[in-house]
């Protein structure tokens, strides 16, 4: 048993009668325990504080919450009679896209039994889902938003046999998502339910804002209809029973998990969202087609860009094509073009022979996902976007082209998720990064790999408000490049490039340069065995960093920086990584015995209690774990 002490934020706060609402005991007695499988991982509910930023971390494994029966782990306390819990899902490391974190009310710890729960998936947004009799099929039919992000809350109300899901995007104005009614006898059991939906596998939630609250309450917003779903184009033998969902608009997504272990480009399964294709190119198709099926296929990508209009999908089949393709034609928030290889199968797009403005080219084309490609051998950038906005360019692998693998010239809101950019190079000029940013508002970078370009890994020169996180860059520098890491700004403007969970490590130069941009804040990350500095800033904010075997040292402070629990303010020397090795699972992940552990500050990111270790790695996690970046696999290419 664990006990948890609340801190019970009343309704009269939003204007409500608090004396038709019950006080909860001062203290309630939680349990724990893994329902449907053998248990690979405790929860660690730690303690809550007196506010409710406290984080409660749950790592589930299990096949799913779903069907007639269940595997998933549990953190719950009973609930007699009526009442309510609601939680943030700050963040949420997942194994698979329909793995589940959420709120549960549940009859029994038995796998088969009737429960409703309420959840965000890893990246299909939330779903109200229950089981209405003991060992009977899951249902879904009460409603779901595939819109809803990591980050969102969620709340369960009992009132009788009514079991009432809502959600909220700040914990105070609730929308009601569906209801069902479900008969589980006086008391049963409410809590925090995590499933990975991928056995064997690990999938770890972050919650915060936890709200418990017994007796009758409130009746909520009037219900919102459920979204359509969209049937599956091209199921599996085993098709996952869930809702297709819409997809998620492009340059406001979350922050997904792949749906399979690979190196993120061309796996053998389909990736998720699946899209309905409308539109195909083969290399033994004729751009006299009209492209509306297999045996009737485009021949060239270009033909389809040309006729595609928004909620187009194009599905690519395996092959060599020529990079030369323009896109210029936009699709909505609701209904982006799409533009990927089929499903088990990879499209190359080289640019072999052609002249240097031939590539993969975004012009003035607006919510495009481009997904699942191979880019190279290009003149000039494998991919570039020029007043462009609102694109999502993911699952991609751009390597040996003539400038930057990916080249953000101008447009805002664009996002790179889950890319590997190596080896671009321009000769002895040495001014191709792996992506540069060249401007543009918003953009966000997120699960990347740079190594070996010739100039810098990750350039964000003159974009502001840029984020990244989650990226490993490394080797970069070659032919007489810059060689940083990551470079966060230019031209002494204010940028406000943020940077988290990132990794660099024997770069020519610097690991992490802000290159006089203003206000850049850079938390989490690790530097190890750069050629210079590990870190250098100005007028930034630095928090919780970890620098060790940079060539000149570990940190420059160039003026004017906020800096608080970094590892050369607390004068930690060696940090005792379990490997420097970088094809080993264990590289830069703290030991045991590591310094950094417990040194650093508690900023609101996903680390449960209040003294998180220092760097991109907790010392229990591992690169693949918890940054999810499969390296050995990506360096085995």
């Amino acid at each position: 048993m664990l006990i948890v002490t609340f801190l019970i934020a009343f309704l009269a706060a939003c204007g409500q009668n608090v004396a038709q609402v019950p006080q909860p005991p001062e203290e309630v007695e939680w349990s724990a325990a893994a329902i449907g499988y053998e248990d690979v991982q405790q929860a660690n509910l730690g303690q809550l504080e007196p506010a409710a930023a406290s984080l409660i971390k749950v790592s589930g494994s299990g096949t799913d919450i779903w069907d007639a029966r269940d595997e998933f782990y549990y953190v719950y306390t009973p609930l007699n009679g009526d009442g309510s819990l609601s939680v943030r899902l700050l963040d949420f490391a997942a194994a698979h896209a329909w793995s589940k974190a959420g709120v549960m009310l549940r009859d029994g710890l038995a796998p088969d039994a009737r429960n409703v729960l309420i959840h965000i998936s890893g990246q299909n947004g939330s779903v109200l889902q229950a089981r209405l009799q003991t060992g009977a099929a899951t249902t879904n039919s009460a409603g779901s938003d595939p819109n809803v992000p990591v980050g969102g809350w969620m709340r369960l109300t009992r009132t009788g046999d009514q079991i009432i899901g809502e959600l909220s995007s700040d914990g105070s104005s609730w929308t009601e998502l569906g209801s069902y009614t479900v008969s589980m006898g006086q008391t049963a059991l409410i809590g925090l339910a995590v499933t990975a939906h991928s056995p064997g596998q690990v999938a770890t939630a972050y919650f915060t804002g936890l709200d418990l609250r017994f007796g009758t309450q409130p009746r909520p917003n009037p219900p919102k209809h459920p979204t359509p779903q969209q049937p599956d184009p091209d199921p599996d033998p085993k098709p996952d029973p869930e809702p297709e969902p819409e997809p998620v608009p492009p340059g406001r997504p979350t922050t997904p998990e792949p749906n399979y272990v690979g190196t993120w480009v061309c796996g053998t399964e389909a990736l998720t969202p699946r899209y309905q294709p409308t539109y195909y190119v083969s290399t033994s198709g004729n751009d006299s087609n009209d492209g509306r099926s297999t045996d009737r296929a485009f021949r060239t990508l270009q033909r389809a860009a040309n006729v595609v209009s928004a909620g187009d999908v194009v599905w690519v089949r395996g092959g060599t094509y020529s990079s030369n393709v323009s896109f210029q034609r936009s699709g909505t928030s609701a209904n982006p073009i799409v533009f990927e290889s089929y499903p088990g199968e990879c499209a190359i797009l080289d640019g072999s022979g052609q002249q240097a403005y031939q590539n993969v080219r975004f012009e003035g084309a607006n919510y495009n996902v481009f997904r699942n490609f191979v880019v190279r051998n290009n003149p000039a950038q494998g991919i570039q976007l020029v007043n462009a906005n609102d694109n999502l360019i993911a699952h991609v692998r751009t390597h040996n082209n003539g400038l930057s693998g990916i080249q953000n010239l101008s447009g805002d809101r664009n996002r790179f998720s889950y890319f590997i950019t190596h080896d671009n190079s321009d000769g002895s000029n040495g001014d191709a990064d792996g992506i540069g940013l060249s401007s543009g508002r918003d953009l966000r970078i997120d699960h990347c790999v740079a190594y070996r370009n010739s100039d810098d890994g990750v350039d964000t020169w003159l974009s502001v408000n840029t984020t990244i996180e989650r990226c490993i860059s490394f080797k970069n520098g070659v032919q007489g490049g810059d060689g940083n890491g990551f470079k966060l700004g230019g031209r002494s403007q204010v940028v406000n490039t943020v940077i988290r969970y990132s990794i660099s490590f024997d770069n020519v130069a610097e690991g992490f340069n802000y290159n006089s941009g203003r206000n850049v804040t850079l938390e989490h990350n690790t530097s190890y065995d750069n050629n210079v500095y590990g870190f250098i800033v100005a007028n930034g904010q630095l928090r919780n960093n970890l620098a060790y075997g940079d060539l000149r040292r570990g940190w420059e402070d160039d003026g004017g920086n906020q800096v608080q629990t970094n590892s050369w303010d607390l004068g930690i020397g060696n940090p005792l990584f379990l490997s420097t090795d970088p094809s080993s699972a264990s590289f830069l992940a703290p030991s045991a015995l590591s310094p950094v552990i417990g040194r650093g500050t508690n900023i609101g990111l996903p680390f449960s209690g209040s003294a998180p270790d220092l760097g991109a790695i907790p010392h229990d996690e591992t690169i693949e774990s918890f940054l999810g970046i499969p390296l050995r696999e990506i360096l085995a290419y």
